[in-house]
């Protein structure tokens, strides 16, 4: 039991905040966010202590964080076409990913300002992939587990969004 509950602890502190940034991009609200990344690692929780092995955390993290926010949009019956802005819940963008200056060029700012609008534009199931992988650094493996989809389908839809993206800034 010592090494689940220390196995989970370092998973904890590892992939909390990835976690929470992915729940907060795809909600776009503070408390459901909140409520999604305590709940996801809850269900982790119960999953061990029940005796079952977890092979790799972070895409185990990420695919309970994403069933939790599609129940979430199911409960509420919202549509899960309809666009999910990546904004706080006061109106102000979202960080960009840790490690980049947005300020740093004012061309760069505006640049990430478009991205994120076209972001918000595309489907969720290329948005999902697009975050997974350029936000959370995430191989197409990891996101194929996280989203119970294949490989070949993560490819695609990255492939497809990239496409869309560039399209619509050039």
């Amino acid at each position: 039991m010592h090494d689940i509950k220390q196995q989970f602890i370092e998973s904890y502190r590892k992939y909390f905040s990835s976690i929470y940034k992915y729940c907060l991009f795809r909600v776009s609200s503070v408390e459901d966010a909140q409520d999604i990344t305590e709940t996801t690692f809850m269900k982790t929780w119960d999953y061990i202590t029940e005796g079952k092995k977890i092979m790799n955390y972070r895409a185990f993290l990420f695919r309970i964080a994403h069933n939790q926010i599609v129940n979430l949009y199911n409960k509420r019956s919202i549509d899960k076409d309809k666009i999910v802005p990546l904004t706080k819940a006061d109106g102000s963008m979202i960080d960009a990913p840790d490690g980049i200056d947005i300020h740093a060029k004012t061309e760069i700012k505006e640049l990430y300002k478009e991205i994120i609008k076209e972001l918000n534009e595309l489907k969720p199931e290329y948005r999902d992939v697009m975050l997974l992988r350029y936000v959370e650094d995430m191989e197409f493996s990891e996101i194929a587990q996280a989203l119970e989809i294949s490989e070949e389908n993560v490819r695609v839809r990255i492939h497809r969004a990239i496409k869309k993206v560039k399209e619509a800034i050039q």
